[in-house]
């Protein structure tokens, strides 16, 4: 929310970069920062060991996730906010679509977790949002980003099965406070918890 917050407070500020000639084309960049960011913001939340004790470095490790998760979020709040207050297309359709949209996301979220492992599903969210940042493209927005937001969406729908087919692809490395190789599951005993 912090991050969808904050690219709907830009979208207010900086009203004229999504004046009616510039809005496809930002709102195809939004969309395709929400897919250049997704990754690594998913491979960096999966390095660092969440603590919930008392010290500075579980409070860092908690701020340092809490503002990565956020500039993903931000490009997606630049983008939904700018297509419900600056589009001249219906309103009613627009925020109708937004909750159809929204609706669909939890069934989805839901199923994919049958089929796929959860990094592997957001990898696969992110690839939505670079095929979204195509659909954008379609009007005056450069042939450049209409070919970076297609290269992108497809490398990422490739990513995503052949990370979901292998344990040694993004992974998180601490599960349920034990440290998770590679090859097993390496114990933690004898590691204090405020290491890990």
């Amino acid at each position: 929310m912090l991050g969808m917050t904050a690219g709907a407070t830009t979208v207010y500020l900086r009203a004229d970069w999504f004046s009616e000639r510039r809005l496809q084309a930002a709102v195809a960049k939004a969309c395709l920062g929400y897919a250049l960011l997704t990754p690594p913001a998913l491979v960096l939340i999966l390095m660092i060991p969440v603590g919930f004790h008392r010290s500075i470095m579980g409070l860092m490790s908690i701020l340092a996730i809490a503002v990565i998760c956020a500039l993903p979020f931000y490009c997606s709040g630049v983008a939904i906010s700018a297509i419900l207050t600056k589009s001249h297309l219906p309103i009613g359709k627009l925020y109708a679509s937004d909750l159809i949209g929204a609706s669909l996301g939890c069934l989805f979220v839901l199923g994919g977790l049958d089929l796929l492992d959860a990094p592997s599903l957001v990898l696969l969210s992110s690839a939505i949002g670079a095929i979204a940042a195509y659909a954008f493209t379609n009007g005056s927005a450069p042939t450049s980003l209409r070919r970076l937001s297609l290269t992108v969406g497809v490398l990422l729908a490739i990513a995503v099965p052949l990370n979901a087919a292998t344990s040694y692809g993004i992974q998180p490395l601490v599960v349920k406070g034990q440290l998770d190789g590679l090859s097993g599951t390496y114990s933690t005993v004898g590691i204090p918890s405020r290491v890990l």
